[in-house]
């Protein structure tokens, strides 16, 4: 079925051809177009969004690092300050009515009118960092509980077995108090039931370097919030803060839990940002807290990042398909236009082909069209014309020219005609005549030949050859040399570049009265590519004339096919192979003449190439 729409409605279908590829090339830059926009705006939002996971990501570590160093500045304090530190161990080794009398004998005898102690030290605490909701002292030797919250409620608890704990340090001590507690120096613990986050730190004796309890600095989870409304901007995924066994301490999406994370091993090994395949598709921003050991991540599903730009996904497809389906019908409406003034144009053909010459076409519109139009019109009417005047005394001609061209004489003709006349001299003993008719057979081949271009030894060996008849005439009273290097025969130059300058030194240089008219050939490789010189010691150039040929070698000119002059060789070499090659010409008057001629290495291979 397609096989047979595709023969009935476009193989033999020009304009219909010209649809379906103008078509599909629209088609195709619509589609190439569309992509390259939509990729490179989703690759935009996919930017932004992932920028604003790690500015979010920074802010929740920077706000858990400065708690953390809060806390840490607060149990410093504890150590720095003696009395304060006295009044703690007090506190922590004895019960609370000792603590109280303690207390007040050392606030007697010390006699300043502010106490540095425990519950000055809590409450100032509180005072500087908001976030905190209470602050919590254990002893272990007396194994009670003490907690002072934000709003100024105290509470001290004795604790017992099988007493209840309090739910933010089960963490620590466990649900019973039997057993060792071996706390590292600062410990992040969780609670998720009470939904606060607790800094604990041991107390030790510096007498005794024991640790006498702990204090823990509560704080409540939903305080990271400010951290991330701090940024200011559109919040997607979720955000999970993680202690270092995979339990979440805080996410946004959902209650923490004491259940460690189940994609807890492939976020850990996330270096800044990643996309990898968890419950779906997701980027992943990870960024671990040294102070703390807390893990901060955030996960946003690829999915979501799409929703941000589906409109205008919905749009550019849109935009697109309509974009193609315009482009197609204004193609379609303009190819049918030029496709009926074809037909019309293929249907006054077919006339004219059965005979006709008297149809005549309409010339709608000045274009390509409109001119075959008018020329298809202007041809019937020659037609018509030659048919009843020209036609057959054109024949006739044709004919008489045939005949002659046939008559004329061709070069093999006349190669053969000069073998004859040596052959002939030969015979007769003409010796000279022979060798001078052989001669000018060789230079006569060379001539004909079509080739632009020839091997440097072939060019040298017609010169040898046009020298060899100058050589028979002047007998005795000329000679010449030819020193080619080995290295250059093969290299390429365009014919007859070599053979004007020894025409010029023939026809203006020799001086017949002499008998040591010389001039050399000599032809090697230089810096600049090969040179080929021919000098001799002919009658030379004046200063005034050469400056005047050297100017008139250096002007760029047209030349003409017929001329073989030093100016016509100096104009194609400058043609052909451009600065800095081509040809030179210095002389001395009464000492002779040396023209250069410079073209770079290369052979008749790479000059068709």
């Amino acid at each position: 079925m397609l096989k047979k729409s595709y023969q009935k409605y476009i193989k033999n279908k020009l304009f219909n051809k010209m649809i379906l590829i103008y078509t599909i090339i629209t088609t195709t830059t619509f589609l190439t177009l569309a992509f390259v926009i939509f990729y490179f705006i989703s690759q935009s939002f996919q930017e932004k969004e992932l920028a604003a996971q790690q500015k979010t990501v920074h802010s929740v570590s920077e706000y858990l690092n400065l708690k953390m160093t809060n806390a840490e500045q607060a149990v410093l304090q504890i150590y720095q300050d003696n009395a304060l530190s006295d009044d703690f161990l007090a506190f922590m080794k004895n019960d609370y009515e000792t603590y109280i009398k303690h207390h007040l004998d050392v606030y007697t005898e010390s006699g300043y009118f502010a106490s540095r102690n425990v519950d000055s030290f809590i409450r100032g605490q509180l005072e500087k960092d908001t976030d905190l909701s209470s602050i919590m002292l254990y002893s272990k030797e007396k194994k009670f509980v003490y907690r002072y919250e934000q709003n100024d409620n105290q509470e001290y608890q004795q604790l017992r077995e099988g007493e209840g704990i309090p739910k933010e340090m089960i963490p620590l001590l466990g649900k019973d108090l039997s057993g060792d507690i071996n706390l590292k120096f600062n410990t992040v613990i969780a609670s998720p039931e009470t939904g606060t986050y607790s800094i604990a730190y041991r107390i030790n004796d510096p007498a005794t370097l024991k640790d006498v309890g702990y204090i823990l600095l509560v704080y409540p989870t939903q305080n990271i919030f400010k951290a991330i409304d701090n940024m200011n901007q559109n919040f997607t995924g979720h955000l999970m803060v993680m202690l270092p066994n995979g339990e979440i301490m805080f996410d946004t999406a959902a209650k923490p839990t004491t259940k460690p994370y189940p994609y807890y091993d492939q976020v850990i090994s996330v270096k800044g940002q990643e996309r990898l395949m968890l419950d779906e598709d997701s980027f992943v921003t990870r960024q671990d807290n040294s102070k703390s050991k807390l893990e901060v991540v955030q996960v946003v599903h690829v999915s979501d990042v799409e929703k941000s730009y589906g409109n205008l996904k919905r749009l550019i497809i849109g935009l697109t398909g309509l974009s193609i389906v315009v482009t197609f019908l204004l193609s379609y409406l303009a190819v049918k236009n030029v496709s009926r003034r074809t037909q019309n144009i293929i249907h006054g053909m077919r006339i004219v082909r059965n005979g006709n010459l008297s149809v005549r076409l309409p010339v709608v519109r000045e274009d390509e069209l409109g001119d075959i139009s008018a020329s298809f019109n202007q041809m019937c009417e020659d037609l018509n014309r030659h048919i009843h005047q020209v036609y057959i005394s054109e024949i006739k001609q044709k004919h008489a020219e045939l005949v002659a061209f046939q008559a004329q004489i061709n070069p093999h003709f006349l190669y053969n005609t000069l073998e004859v006349i040596r052959m002939r001299a030969i015979a007769k003993g003409a010796d000279d005549v022979a060798e001078m008719t052989y001669i000018l057979s060789s230079l006569f081949k060379y001539l004909v030949k079509k080739e632009t271009m020839v091997k440097i030894s072939e060019e040298i060996e017609n010169s040898r050859n046009y020298l060899e008849m100058f050589r028979i005439r002047y007998k005795e009273r000329f000679h010449f040399t030819i020193d080619v290097e080995p290295g250059v025969q093969q290299a390429s130059i365009l014919k007859l570049s070599v053979q004007p300058a020894i025409e010029n030194y023939i026809l203006h240089g020799i001086r017949s009265g002499r008998t040591d008219n010389w001039i050399g050939i000599h032809a090697y490789a230089g810096e600049q590519g090969i040179l080929i010189e021919i000098e001799d010691n002919g009658k030379g150039i004046s200063g005034e004339k050469l400056a005047e040929i050297q100017s008139k070698l250096k002007e760029p000119g047209e030349f003409s096919s017929d001329s073989l002059g030093l100016k016509n060789v100096a104009e194609r070499l400058r043609l052909m192979y451009g600065d800095p090659y081509g040809l030179k010409i210095d002389s001395t008057p009464d000492q002779g003449t040396r023209v250069s001629i410079c073209i770079p290495f290369s052979t008749e291979e790479e000059q068709h190439v």
